[in-house]
């Protein structure tokens, strides 16, 4: 990601999957990967969107945002889990929909789709307070786990692996 353009590269297959974002030439971007429903395209979200100033609420009739984090100059890694379906990557650090650097693709079904590794520890945002074990360590592999209404709290955290709620 470079402020203009995003790619997808590697295997597309369902389960656990690993992000990496490489970011140029500007100082952050903010990698989100976007499930479209059966039926919806790219172009009716973009635009629904670019209606309501980037409101992610007007989305939900094409998709849904499955995973969404921001990446700093540099690369970074995250895991996610992803389940069959069409994709769009797209860059989404500016607030014009319309100018969003996109791409589409697709996660094929797989008969025995890629699980994530097991986590030491689990934190939990449950509407806007936290549940974790006392005592995190650096280099633990943490999961993030979120609740509808506390979607957003995980862009900011500083951890090495989460997968999408």
């Amino acid at each position: 990601m470079n402020g203009r353009s995003i790619t997808v590269a590697g295997a597309t297959v369902p389960g656990g999957v690993n992000i990496v974002s490489t970011v140029t030439r500007v100082a952050q971007a903010e990698p989100t990967l976007f499930r479209l429903n059966p039926g919806a395209t790219v172009t009716q979200a973009i635009n629904a969107a670019g209606r309501h100033k980037g409101d992610p609420n007007y989305l939900r009739p094409y998709g849904a945002i499955v995973f969404d984090a921001n990446a700093n100059r540099g690369t970074s890694s995250v895991q996610t889990t992803l389940a069959p379906g069409r994709y769009v990557a797209l860059n989404t650090e500016s607030n014009n929909p319309q100018r969003w650097p996109r791409v589409n693709f697709t996660v094929s079904r797989n008969p025995a789709p890629t699980s994530l590794p097991r986590p030491n520890a689990t934190v939990a945002a449950i509407d806007f307070n936290f549940r974790s074990p006392s005592t995190l360590r650096t280099g633990q592999l943490t999961r993030l786990r979120t609740t509808a209404s506390s979607s957003i709290w995980s862009s900011g955290s500083r951890s090495t692996c989460w997968p999408a709620s």
